[in-house]
């Protein structure tokens, strides 16, 4: 085996090591992250129903239309909400909390005929970007 051969297999063994490394622990933090799936819609619709409204939500908003932006819009409204820090991670029920008050505050939109709160439909959006 001379050395161009050892190298390109090299490369080969690492990549095959580390892309499904890669992809198990990018999958698990979205799937694992509840700031990206609305726990009350991604019962009722499909994670491309979701991004679909996400993509139509960044349409409407488009001072919203980065990830930066939603992140910060999601975890100031928490803070806000519950007097907690705003570096803490959210939990799903701490989102469901923020459903539940957006659509006692009447604070809804219509995205692709769907009433929404405002953070399921941040939360959406979020998810459009993955």
């Amino acid at each position: 085996m001379n050395r161009r051969r050892f190298l390109g297999f090299i490369v080969l063994a690492g990549a095959a090591v580390s892309v499904p490394l890669l992809y198990r622990k990018y999958f698990s933090f979205l799937s694992g992250n509840p700031i990206f799936h609305p726990s009350v819609l991604s019962h009722i619709c499909s994670e491309q129903m979701l991004r679909q409204i996400g993509i139509s939500y960044r349409a409407l908003f488009p001072k919203e239309n980065s990830e930066s932006q939603l992140l910060a819009l999601l975890v100031h409204a928490k803070a806000f909400n519950t007097a907690q820090s705003a570096n803490s991670p959210l939990s799903a029920e701490q989102l469901k909390l923020e459903v539940q008050k957006d659509f006692s505050d009447k604070k809804t939109i219509i995205v692709n005929g769907w009433v929404l709160s405002v953070t399921e439909a941040r939360q959406c959006a979020l998810l459009s970007f993955h």
